[in-house]
């Protein structure tokens, strides 16, 4: 169980026990302050929710259009795509991967480049465009394989596990 102590009307700090919130309530507004009273409550902490087992398929296309299960390069880590989509010029050439992180689909970097190291996208706001890459992961249709290329499905599939 988790508890709080309210310290300000915008401040709140929480613990492991209720002794310990109130120390750390003591600690922030300083030891001085003596004729202040703290209060730990038990805090209501949210069910953690299942992680999902999501993956990525590269899958060849039948005539159809229809994904042919067991072709092309199966599971894959992660799927890439073009800041361009979503970034205009500002972006053009700068390649992004959605990858699964903890159930959910994350973004980074395409092939290891690394934000702060370089030179273009330093003047960049950093914090923004990997927003705007995730909202586009998670809205977008088709990315590409890393190994092949080809256009794959950017939205994982749950993994049906074989009983």
């Amino acid at each position: 169980m988790k508890f709080k102590v309210k310290v300000r009307a915008d401040v709140e700090v929480n613990a492991d026990s209720a002794q310990e919130a109130e120390d750390k309530a003591l600690i922030f507004v300083g030891e001085n302050v003596t004729f202040l009273e703290f209060k730990a409550e038990p805090m209501i902490v949210e069910a953690e929710k299942p992680v999902r087992d999501l993956k990525f398929i590269c899958e060849d296309e039948d005539e159809k259009g229809f994904p042919v299960p067991g072709s092309g390069c199966g599971e894959i880590p992660c799927v890439i795509f073009g800041g361009y989509s979503f970034g205009d010029r500002q972006l053009e050439g700068v390649m992004f991967e959605a990858f699964i992180e903890n159930g959910e689909i994350a973004v980074r970097l395409a092939k290891g480049r690394v934000w702060e190291q370089d030179p273009y996208l330093v003047t960049l706001n950093k914090e923004c465009w990997m927003e705007k890459a995730l909202e586009y992961a998670k809205g977008n249709d088709i990315a590409g394989c890393p190994y092949c290329d080809s256009d794959v499905d950017a939205q994982p599939v749950e993994d049906q596990h074989d009983s």
